[in-house]
């Protein structure tokens, strides 16, 4: 690559070195370019037909549903993630009703972990 020259347009204010001043790139503004295409004093910018603009709404419908139902099931697996981790041990449990439990979170536990791999 030859020295003084960008590989990235627009990455240089300056001209490369092989280019004098007189010769530089001329800097174009959106109204020069209105003005060449006929459309000075008017808007570029047009409205979308009726479906366009239907099809828009239903885009930004089936978005914000999207959103919301993601949302939903992000909140419900914390929710429950939060809820398998502890199981509830009263001090009013017998010796036989805790072991069971504990026996029971440990074949569940071991399945989910079985279910991961």
């Amino acid at each position: 690559m030859p020295e003084g020259s960008d590989p990235v347009a627009g990455g240089s204010s300056t001209p490369p070195s092989n280019i004098s001043q007189d010769q530089a790139v001329a800097v174009v503004t959106p109204d020069d370019i209105f003005a060449e295409t006929g459309t000075e004093g008017k808007s570029p910018v047009k409205l979308g037909t009726w479906t366009q603009r239907a099809g828009m709404r239903l885009a930004a419908g089936v978005g914000a549903l999207g959103a919301l139902v993601t949302v939903a099931i992000v909140a419900r697996w914390i929710w429950m993630s939060w809820c398998f981790t502890c199981p509830t041990l009263s001090s009013t449990l017998k010796a036989d009703e805790a072991d069971a439990i504990v026996k029971n979170y440990k074949v569940v536990q071991d399945q989910a972990c079985i279910a991961d791999v």
